[in-house]
């Protein structure tokens, strides 16, 4: 860990990446991961069974135009996009596989200033609105991945993004200050 200091990104490093998993092939992968991840509590296919998983995102319903004039998304560009989930290094069956896909590719263009949480949030707000959009489990698997069942009621309501993020902020704030004396690095 010599010379490294915690402001800086993985491609700052000058290492080669090795994927972590079979469905985060690049760096770009594990900045949008934190929010892309939410579509595995939706009828969207997060990307498995391509080369781009959680890069991409879709479903064989989705207007992706439509989408993407909605979304306040930092750091990204969202390019509408057709994909075919084809194959899964994963042993999970990738949603709408052999099915053509609209959708939107999330190319990263700047990593300081994507907040992929809540960029998901808002693409799940969004979302909502699409008649075809359904939670899996009924949302307990959404559930399931943020470790609370708070949020997607929230969603569902219409709350604003920004509120149920400022709702996070005090435990936010208390993992911060219980784990400095921790941190090696």
């Amino acid at each position: 860990m010599r010379g490294w200091r915690r402001t800086m990104r993985f491609p700052d490093t000058g290492l080669p990446w090795v994927l972590p998993s079979p469905n985060m092939p690049t760096f770009d992968t594990a900045v949008v991961y934190p929010g892309q991840v939410l579509l595995e509590g939706t009828n969207l296919s997060e990307g498995r069974g391509t080369t781009r998983p959680f890069e991409l995102f879709g479903a064989p319903w989705l207007r992706p135009r439509a989408l993407a004039a909605a979304l306040d998304s930092p750091g990204l560009d969202l390019e509408p996009t057709q994909f075919t989930p084809e194959s899964s290094a994963a042993a999970r069956r990738p949603k709408h596989l052999g099915a053509a896909c609209s959708g939107l590719r999330l190319r990263v263009t700047d990593a300081r200033a994507v907040r992929a949480y809540a960029f998901g949030l808002r693409l799940l707000f969004n979302l909502r609105f699409q008649p075809e959009f359904r939670w899996v489990r009924e949302g307990a698997w959404l559930d399931t991945l943020l470790g609370t069942r708070r949020v997607r009621p929230a969603l569902e309501r219409g709350d604003a993004v920004a509120d149920i993020l400022a709702a996070d902020g005090p435990s936010h704030e208390r993992f911060v200050r219980e784990t400095r004396g921790l941190r090696l690095y």
